[in-house]
């Protein structure tokens, strides 16, 4: 293999190398173009001719091509990019093919959110109970606030004053298990009871609780009273936890003296009847029950 002869010429600060290329191979010489800063061109690109500093296709170890030492386009010596090139260079070989641009990369496109489910419509029912409801909920709470008010101002514990207006009660009503006042009528006698009821004639602890009657129960007994040429005492609705055959239970009413008529009147299927007074006292009035029960205490003038 002959080998041609090797010429060297160094240019204003530039070394042009030519090399005898083996025959066969190459039908030319390959030239190496050395810049002043003493670059190697495999320094900074690994194509068929030497790069610049920063030419173009320049990377970290990127790809030059025909770049010059320092410049621009078509600089002294080399027809590539210099110091301001484009810096496109990659850590690929040149001879690997680049991939085919596609173009800025979109943002990939997300779903749309599922919509929601429409509420169902409700009834003037549903809405009417809704705000019933609500009332309901307001009130119990305007309760507590006055239960809470009444336990500052008079030291009774809140608990006492909501069970008191759970039972339409003021705290001494409940608190003394008494009726002292109803809507509509005036100069009531207060009915309370205290215990020791005779259960089938056998005396007890037990006590009766003394509630408030509905309204139209107290009007059903004023109805009573003037058809008997009387007048109300008081109207209460006796309940209690045991079951009897008779039981005899005592009233307080304070006021009532000996020798008064009271007659007492029990409401049964909306008629009244009429209950046994067993004795009359000084704030006493002693009554026998056949069942609990609305009774109606009513004075009726002596004849």
């Amino acid at each position: 293999m002959k080998l041609k002869k090797l010429l060297a010429t160094v240019l204003t600060g530039v070394m042009v190398i030519t090399v005898p290329v083996i025959a066969g191979i190459s039908s030319g010489p390959a030239t190496l173009v050395v810049s002043a800063a003493g670059n190697d061109a495999r320094q900074d690109g690994t194509g068929t001719d030497g790069t610049g500093e920063d030419g173009d296709n320049n990377g970290g170890a990127g790809n030059g091509d025909n770049s010059g030492s320092e410049g621009g386009d078509n600089s002294e010596n080399g027809d590539g990019n210099g110091e301001g090139g484009d810096n496109s260079g990659s850590d690929n070989d040149s001879s690997t093919p680049s991939s085919p641009s596609t173009g800025s990369s979109a943002a990939p496109t997300a779903k749309p959110a599922p919509a929601p489910n429409p509420e169902p419509v409700k009834s003037e029912e549903e809405i009417l109970e809704e705000v019933i409801v609500a009332e309901r909920v307001a009130a119990a709470e305007a309760d507590a606030q006055q239960a809470a008010q009444i336990a500052r101002e008079t030291g009774i514990p809140t608990s006492v004053s909501v069970q008191a207006e759970d039972e339409n009660k003021s705290v001494g009503e409940y608190m003394n298990n008494a009726v002292t006042e109803l809507p509509g009528l005036t100069d009531l006698t207060p009915v309370a009871q205290g215990g020791k009821v005779i259960i089938n004639g056998a005396p007890t602890n037990q006590s009766f609780s003394v509630q408030k009657p509905l309204t139209v129960q107290v009007q059903a007994a004023q109805a009573q009273a003037a058809a008997l040429g009387g007048n109300i005492m008081n109207v209460t609705n006796v309940k209690g936890s045991v079951s009897f055959d008779t039981a005899t239970v005592n009233f307080y009413m304070p006021g009532v003296t000996a020798g008064q008529n009271i007659q007492v009147y029990q409401l049964k299927d909306g008629a009244w009847n009429s209950v046994t007074v067993s004795e009359i006292r000084e704030d006493h009035v002693v009554v026998d029950m056949t069942s609990y029960g609305v009774l109606a205490f009513i004075e009726v003038p002596v004849q």
